[in-house]
């Protein structure tokens, strides 16, 4: 069976942290103990420019959908489950901005939680069941895109 994820590629994820900290994010939806806030339709210049970068190590008939900031505080845990998908959609890109030792992914199969670092693109299949937590200090926050077949 093919893993449930993987390491795409390094990142330079310096300029999309600091427009993160200058932009004025409005983390719309209250924080739950088992739901990340979520911020979508991104279409600043830097997380365009971090699409534009990860996207070649995909083949050409691919296109990006669903850009989105996701946020985890302290504490906070989503259950294990399964992501409903489009009919054309290839994969999630996951890349971390900022994270601690204690947040992770868990893929029910796996046998170990799995964390993913800054400075890295990720990949995984979220439609194999999963679960991830932020059980550190500090915020979690990734920028997340799906990949979708071309039309």
């Amino acid at each position: 069976m093919k893993p449930c994820w993987q390491e795409l590629c390094e990142v330079e994820v310096g300029p999309l942290i600091e427009w993160l900290k200058t932009a004025s994010i409005s983390w719309f939806e209250q924080p739950s103990p088992d739901k990340p806030q979520r911020v979508y339709d991104l279409t600043a210049e830097e997380p365009a420019r971090m699409i534009d970068h990860i996207l070649p190590r995909f083949p050409a008939s691919v296109r990006p959908d669903w850009p989105m900031l996701s946020r985890m505080k302290p504490g906070q845990f989503h259950p294990m489950h399964v992501d409903i998908q489009r009919a054309d959609w290839l994969t999630r890109v996951h890349v971390p901005l900022l994270t601690n030792d204690r947040c992770w992914m868990w893929f029910e199969e796996e046998e170990v939680p799995v964390h993913f670092a800054v400075g890295h693109a990720y990949t995984f299949n979220a439609l194999r069941r999963h679960s991830f937590a932020n059980e550190g200090d500090t915020d979690r926050v990734h920028f997340i895109f799906d990949v979708l077949l071309k039309d």
